[in-house]
């Protein structure tokens, strides 16, 4: 027998508490709409709760907002908690964890880099960690906010203020909390600084995932798609590729070719959300959307054509 998950409604106690706790993560009404579509297209099977994960991540632009995460998570069916779990940014602010770095010399590098403090109106965090490094290897990773170094509060600390104690010691004792989000500088100090997901892996230790940490190739497009004739595709093959999905055919006459898709191009956004990382299927779910959307393409440099939108 099929599980069925209804979206919360405002006839239960639960639809009221959900609603209310939605409020304090989006005064925005348009999120919160478009969250409850979200979650209608997971229950009616439009998407799966990898997907689900992947947009409520895209919802997510600071700490603060990380509790829709477990806010949603009654609405998931029970067959799909793994999935939905595996999806998520890997986080538990209630957790504190003790991790203690040695070196011999001080020309010795810990291995780790850090961003934020009170100059940067924010705490310190934990950016990237070299592979192979004494800070990977005790665990350190991407996305941990520093709460402590040798007993000594991070609270008051600007940034130079903490490179400079790390530079002179050879025994760090650091208490952290995993947040899974890094802040990014912004360009005035009186901004407050934009947020992406931090996400580790063996190959690339010190990544960072969010749209504000891409930085565009001189080569990249941004196309529109207006309409979509009744009962047509778009009109491309399509396969994967690390930076999303590649264009391997392009049907003359379609949608694709009218929107100047070319056999070659990478399509890396669909709509501003980031394809790579993704899996093939979610990425071409993404492009399976209800025109109008917009893509942004990666071309080779022997391939150039004037677009208009």
């Amino acid at each position: 027998m099929a599980t069925t998950v209804q979206v919360p409604d405002r006839t239960t106690r639960f639809a009221v508490d959900f609603d209310k706790e939605l409020v304090k993560i989006f005064p925005s009404t348009q999120s919160r709409l478009y969250l409850k579509k979200v979650l209608n297209q997971y229950q009616i099977g439009f998407t799966t709760a990898a997907m689900l994960a992947r947009r409520l991540t895209e919802l997510v632009h600071s700490p603060e907002q990380m509790d829709l995460f477990d806010l949603c998570r009654p609405m998931v069916r029970l067959q799909d908690q793994l999935k939905y779990s595996a999806a998520l940014p890997y986080f538990n602010k209630n957790r504190i964890d003790r991790v203690v770095l040695k070196r011999r010399y001080l020309e010795e590098d810990f291995g780790f880099r850090v961003c934020g403090g009170k100059d940067q109106k924010c705490a310190i965090f934990v950016s990237s960690v070299d592979r192979g490094s004494p800070a990977l290897i005790n665990g350190l990773r991407p996305g941990l906010e520093v709460l402590r170094v040798n007993g000594l509060t991070t609270a008051n600390v600007t940034h130079r203020m903490f490179v400079d104690y790390v530079k002179i010691n050879f025994h760090l004792e650091l208490l952290v909390k995993r947040v899974g989000m890094v802040p990014l500088q912004s360009k005035s100090n009186h901004e407050n600084p934009r947020w992406v997901f931090a996400s580790w892996n063996a190959e690339n230790p010190g990544k960072i995932r969010g749209s504000s940490n891409i930085k565009h190739s001189t080569n990249d497009m941004l196309l529109y798609v207006k309409d979509l004739p009744a009962e047509e595709t778009f009109g491309v093959h399509v396969r994967p590729h690390p930076d999303g999905i590649l264009v391997s055919a392009v049907k003359p006459g379609s949608s694709a070719a009218t929107a100047h898709i070319k056999a070659g191009d990478v399509i890396t956004e669909v709509n501003e959300i980031r394809l790579d990382g993704l899996d093939f299927e979610e990425s071409v779910a993404h492009l399976k959307t209800d025109p109008p959307f917009t893509l942004r393409v990666l071309r080779s440099p022997d391939s150039s054509i004037t677009v208009q939108s």
